[in-house]
């Protein structure tokens, strides 16, 4: 599929206002202009500082939750944790779990097995926990909002229940003891946090109500020490990487560096990355793999990872986690590989609206990655999904600029158990013996939604940079964007009328090395899955992120390769 390339249009005298206050060259200073950042906002995303983090009090219920939680350990209660099986969840529970044990807490951990027990706080779930654990208290991270029905159980066998999660709240939501989510207040600085984030904030106003008093056991706790795990989880969630979510991400990417957590260290270590940690590393390093726990095993293994403090126990689960995603890897390979086979075997991809397949083979926890790699592939709103032994299915959508997944999801009601999640993003399952007449419903939802024109892919460049050397000490000054992430993603810069020289090389099979030479100038670049073919003659367009190479002991620069097109001047 053409993609239209689209430069940035930016205010000029903004521009020369950034360059002038912030000492930044004119390109980094564009493509802070281009971003949706106010002016005098600019000065906290560049320097994103703690002590900016609000007070935790403003968030609803919080007073409720932190008595009701030193109440539960002045009685000597059981508390019950119940978290979820991604990387926000893995992550919220570890943290929670580190903080109530090091203060005295009788506590436990609970993580549901995505293929048995589902999604979130779920009834036959929650009779079992509540007849073998017994809790006094229980508290949710990243889920229970709407467990409207599962959370009335609980308070009927006199269980309180804290909920902390982020989650959109439905019309008629859970009423626990304590609902601590950020989308029921007013204060909208607290609106993206991620339910690590969530966390932090009842362990800040935890601390924060007996730092006068003497209790050691909590006074003395350092919080910052878990800004590590919740930079990961924030940056794991892909929720936007602006306001409080920059701070954690900031200031947690520096603590990673010289990690207090046993297991995060192993994990680091296994992977490599212990010497160069950025918002990249979480995202293609260590959320796949602690992802790949309750995709492909229990997410168990994630937690007692992040919470162990035995370094060889460590590890060991950070080696045997690295081989769960190796074969999560090569399962999902497999998946996507079926989906591409189905879809080109059904013949003018050009026509379709959208790609609705189920399987009874497809594991459900893969589902959702392999969706998100098909959207790329076809630049179309995508649903895969594992089919049952009734005719009905349950997985996962992806989608793409333009097409909101929950209304279209809304006016397929009739054919759905149930659904739930955001615009780019969501969980359904279709109700038995009803996928063909859903999918059908979904496209016509999607083609109604973007005007029967389907949508252009587009590709979206933050600045073109002529007239300026991309040197170390431009990078050093570009650095002062990161850390990168949702909303505020990792730039796209464009480079006119460069020459290859040399002859490009084929490295692991199917990417491709080359120097670009411009305006007097040159710099390596690497095209992943690109082949020889793709490189048109004569001189190049090329867009691309400028990123840091690590080559035994050297560290240079280099582009890493989107996309390339014949240059204008060679076209005229």
């Amino acid at each position: 599929m053409n993609e239209t390339w689209q430069i940035k249009e930016v205010d000029a005298g903004l521009v020369d206002r950034i360059v002038e206050k912030y000492d930044l060259p004119a390109s980094v200073a564009a493509i802070l202009a281009g971003r949706t950042i106010a002016e005098e906002e600019i000065a906290d995303l560049l320097e994103p500082r703690l002590q900016a983090l609000s007070d935790p009090f403003l968030l609803p219920d919080m007073e409720q939750a932190v008595e009701r939680l030193l109440r539960a350990r002045s009685l000597g209660q059981q508390v019950l944790i119940w978290g979820d099986y991604d990387v926000d969840g893995i992550c919220s529970t570890s943290i929670l779990y580190n903080l109530l044990d090091h203060g005295g807490w009788s506590v436990r951990y609970f993580i549901p097995d995505r293929n048995t027990d589902g999604y979130g706080v779920t009834l036959p779930a929650l009779k079992r926990l509540c007849e073998t654990a017994k809790p006094d208290l229980m508290i949710t991270v990243d889920c229970g909002t709407n467990s409207v029905a599962e959370i009335a159980y609980a308070a009927s066998l006199h269980v309180d229940v804290i909920v902390t999660d982020h989650h959109v709240p439905a019309s008629t939501h859970a009423t626990p003891y304590a609902l601590i989510n950020p989308k029921l207040g007013e204060d909208r600085r607290f609106h993206d946090l991620c339910g690590a984030g969530v966390v932090f904030k009842l362990m800040h106003a935890l601390i924060k109500q007996v730092k006068e008093s003497s209790d050691e056991a909590l006074a003395q706790v350092d919080l910052k020490k878990y800004l590590d795990r919740v930079a990961l989880a924030t940056v794991a969630d892909m929720v936007p990487l602006l306001g409080e979510n920059r701070i954690f991400v900031q200031h947690g990417l520096k603590r990673m560096k010289h990690t207090s957590c046993v297991g995060l260290h192993a994990l680091l270590t296994v992977t490599g990355t212990s010497t160069r940690i950025s918002s990249s590393t979480c995202a293609y390093q260590l959320a796949p793999r602690l992802n790949a726990t309750g995709r492909m095993a229990s997410a168990h293994q994630g937690v007692a990872l992040l919470t162990t403090s035995d370094e060889h126990h460590a590890h060991q689960l950070a080696l045997d986690i690295d081989q769960l995603n190796q074969k999560r890897r090569e399962a999902e390979e497999r998946l996507f590989n079926q989906v591409i086979d189905r879809v080109e075997r059904k013949g003018d991809t050009d026509k379709l609206w959208s790609i609705v397949l189920a399987d009874k083979a497809w594991p459900v926890g893969l589902v959702g990655i392999a969706a998100a790699r098909a959207v790329r592939a076809y630049h179309l709103p995508v649903i895969l999904m594992q089919e049952d032994e009734v005719g009905g299915a349950k997985g996962s959508c992806r989608s793409i600029a333009g097409v909101n997944l929950l209304p279209i999801l809304e006016t397929c009601s009739e054919f759905l158990d149930h659904f739930g999640g955001h615009q780019m993003a969501a969980g359904l399952q279709v109700k038995p013996n009803c996928l063909d007449a859903f999918a059908a419903c979904f496209a016509a939802g999607v083609q109604q939604q973007v005007g029967h024109v389907r949508p252009e892919r587009i590709l979206a460049i933050d600045v073109c940079i002529s007239q300026e050397c991309i040197d170390h000490a431009w990078y050093a000054q570009y650095q002062k964007l990161a850390p990168f992430g949702a909303d505020f993603t990792e730039p796209v810069i464009m480079i006119k009328e460069a020459q290859i020289e040399g002859m490009p090389r084929v490295v692991g099979e199917k990417h491709l090395r080359f120097d670009l030479a411009w305006e007097g100038q040159s710099i390596p670049a690497i095209a992943f899955n690109f082949s020889l073919d793709q490189l048109p003659a004569g001189r190049l367009d090329v867009a691309g992120r400028i990123e840091e190479n690590h080559w035994r002991g050297a560290v240079t620069l280099q582009m890493q390769v989107i996309a390339v097109k014949p240059a204008i001047r060679d076209l005229i």
